[in-house]
């Protein structure tokens, strides 16, 4: 099964270099300021940037009033974003190889980029105060060593992986990634787990396995509900993250199991209440296609391993879904047919036994992609 699409960091920044260079000479001195305060406001250095720079006029004028605490807690979300930058880009590379795959938003090839904004940032962080300096000495110790081709990387990467992400969590547990986190503490979990079944390791692959559940659980706590009608990057980043670690979840029962028939189903309710939150949090289901292929995946192998006609009928009710919704039916069949992002998928949709279910998917698919179609309606079932 295809993991749940990753949860991107994204790092946008829009003002030229010239404007970043005055805005951080500017902050640099205004915190220098306000780890003392024993001289007045340092207007006369920095009066003239604050008059033609409205962002740090409000940020500085509300390290004035409450010196410190503003600025660090600013200092803390810059640098979990970074970390989760890292640690996503890291988890992209050394789970590349895996049979279980998860599309990542940020890319393997961003890990020495996001090395080294980490550690030039953590020069800056350091400064701050003695406290600062003390974790940012403990990161960048860890942060050196995520390079692919170092020992630690090979002999423990999932471990480095999860130190990222539960240090970004740990440092500003309040932001708003704070449940994407949690997913990928969960998939970090769960692809330890599978490497372990590898090795016939059981007893460390059910530790693994029941770690990811747990990560996953505490995503599920949160209501959806406090969610509804909200559209902030906010609300959408925590909105996508409820989804993948249903999909996530999903994946975790059915490899622990083996594909048993009590999983599939447990797997089936969870990925049919990613799909409700799709919809019912206004989630555009093309960024979504893993919740669609998995629910698939797993009423086929009800069917074809556990002759489950009841699964076979669903398959068809989500197969005519999936064609009614023109965005989510363009990058479904997109990856399956042009990308086969999900090789399990494309597996079993070639076998025998589902080959009408498979001409109508592919005449669906042709109606989107623009490609050659049997002309197939489905079938009676």
């Amino acid at each position: 099964m295809r993991r749940g699409r990753g949860i991107g960091t994204t790092l946008t920044h829009e003002e030229s270099d010239s404007d970043r260079a005055a805005c951080s000479v500017v902050r640099e001195m205004v915190a220098r300021w306000a780890q003392t305060r024993d001289r007045p406001f340092p207007y006369l250095e920095v009066g003239d940037h604050l008059t033609r720079c409205p962002d740090c006029l409000v940020w500085s004028t509300t390290i004035a009033w409450e010196p410190g605490g503003h600025y660090l807690a600013g200092l803390k979300l810059e640098l979990n974003e970074l970390l989760a930058c890292l640690g996503e880009s890291l988890l992209a590379l050394v789970s590349s190889g895996h049979a279980t795959g998860i599309r990542f938003e940020v890319r393997p090839d961003a890990l020495p980029a996001a090395r080294a904004g980490a550690l030039g940032f953590l020069k800056r962080y350091r400064s701050f105060s003695a406290e600062a300096g003390a974790e940012a000495e403990r990161i960048q110790q860890v942060v050196v060593r995520a390079e692919p081709e170092t020992g630690p990387v090979t002999l423990e990467p999932y471990e480095l992986v999860r130190y990222f992400f539960q240090t970004a969590l740990d440092v500003a547990p309040d932001s708003e990634r704070r449940l994407s986190l949690l997913v990928y503490l969960g998939v970090t979990e769960n692809y330890r787990a599978l490497a372990a079944q590898q090795r016939n390791l059981s007893k460390s692959a059910a530790v693994h396995f029941g770690l990811a559940r747990g990560y996953f659980g505490r995503v599920l706590a949160h209501d959806p509900r406090q969610y509804k009608g909200t559209a902030t990057a906010t609300a959408t980043c925590a909105k996508s993250a409820l989804v993948a670690a249903r999909v996530n979840l999903a994946g975790t029962e059915v490899h622990e199991s083996g594909y048993s028939e009590a999983a599939l189903r447990r797997s089936v309710a969870l990925l049919n209440e990613a799909r409700a939150l799709v919809a019912g949090l206004a989630l555009p289901g093309s960024e979504h296609t893993a919740v669609y292929s998995n629910l698939l995946i797993s009423l086929l192998r009800l069917q074809l391993d556990h002759s489950q006609t009841d699964a076979q009928a669903e398959a068809w009710r989500l197969a005519e879904e999936i064609g009614r919704q023109p965005g989510l039916a363009q990058a479904f069949f997109r990856e399956w047919l042009e990308e086969n992002a999900d090789p399990e998928l494309t597996e079993l949709l070639a076998r025998p036994e589902v080959s009408d279910l498979a001409g109508f998917l592919r005449g669906q698919a042709a109606r989107f992609l623009d490609l050659p179609g049997p002309g197939s309606d489905r079938q009676n079932v």
